[in-house]
């Protein structure tokens, strides 16, 4: 029995195709870990960019909790407190957001090690600027003649500007402008004198007894004195009116074209004279139903543009796509 045994090994081991066959340990797994215990924090107070903030944590077997706090742009205080583990997940709780007044904050930071930090970094506010200009332009060459005065104390601005329109009169526009009540403006316009003006007045006076020069004289003190006054202090002088070109007489003109395309069907003319700004004119061109339209138009100053339309079908009109001598129009009622 023994020898059956032996040999009926020996029969598995060779169906075995010769292999060096060992026991072998199981897959190896590593060992778990246990979970890490750690603790930090970080403080940054840094009042030059703003950047003002601070978070601790700390881990204990697997159970994270922590708080971090930081100065928001809009001057309150975000503190926010959170744990996490596997159970649970991550949670945080978002505290109300406390004022910080004069960059202390108070004792409700639940015990952190938080030191008062001041508020967010905010650049101090600028003072309004203080100023004062003035200008004058006096070109009586090209009319040209405006001036301009402005001064600005404490965010309050005040100033005048005055200019010839080109009607003959004088604008003057005195305006105050603040954060509260905005740009007001107050614009007067008085009739522009010239120096020429005075002295024609005053040599008038040279033909009048001594009392009545004397009365005339006063009078004209005072009226210039009173058009000074109202030039609001400015150093306004009076300039002559705008300068204005003299008018250009109405060109007279005459012209005319022909196209005759009739590869592309551009067939059209047009004949125009002008004369002491009154113009008359004639065009023509084929239409794409196969008329002809003829527009004859007149223009003036007095009764602006006029236009009579008619249409004709080509082959009555005549009209026909090839060359020929120079087309002659026909004047219409009223044409000369």
């Amino acid at each position: 029995m023994q020898a059956k045994i032996i040999i009926f090994f020996g029969l598995v081991a060779l169906s075995q195709a010769g292999a060096p066959w060992q026991a072998q340990p199981a897959a190896w797994k590593p060992a778990p870990e246990e979970p890490a215990n750690y603790e930090f924090n970080y403080n940054v107070n840094d009042p030059s960019t703003g950047d003002v903030k601070f978070q601790q944590e700390h881990a204990q077997n697997g159970a994270i909790k922590g708080v971090y706090k930081l100065n928001d742009a809009d001057g309150f205080l975000r503190i926010v407190e959170y744990t996490a583990d596997d159970v649970n997940g991550f949670k945080a709780n978002v505290r109300p957001k406390i004022i910080i007044f004069f960059g202390l904050v108070a004792l409700s930071q639940a015990g952190a090690p938080w030191q008062a930090q001041p508020a967010a970094w905010k650049p101090a506010p600028e003072e309004p600027a203080n100023y004062e200009f003035n200008y004058n332009v006096n070109e009586p060459s090209t009319g040209d003649v405006k001036f301009q005065q402005e001064n600005a104390q404490n965010g309050v601005i005040k100033g005048v500007y005055k200019l010839n329109d080109a009607d003959g009169f004088l604008r003057i526009v005195e305006y105050p402008a603040d954060d509260v009540n905005g740009f007001k403006a107050n614009v007067r316009r008085i009739k522009a004198f010239s120096f020429r003006t005075f002295n024609i007045s005053f040599q008038l006076n040279l033909y009048k007894t001594t009392s009545q020069k004397n009365t005339m004289q006063a009078k004209i003190i005072i009226f210039f004195g009173l058009v000074a006054l109202s030039q609001a202090g400015a150093p306004w002088q009076a300039q002559p009116a705008a300068w204005k070109p003299a008018p250009e007489e109405p060109a007279n003109y005459e012209f005319n074209y022909n196209v005759n395309e009739p590869s592309t069907g551009d067939v059209k003319f047009q004949q125009e004279h002008a004369d002491n700004g009154a113009i008359k004119g004639v065009y023509k061109l084929n239409d794409a139903d196969g008329f002809l339209r003829i527009v004859e138009y007149t223009a003036d100053d007095v009764n602006g543009f006029k236009a009579n339309v008619r249409r004709e079908p080509l082959q009555k009109a005549g009209w026909e796509a090839k060359p020929a001598a120079p087309w002659a129009p026909k004047p219409a009622a009223g044409w000369a």
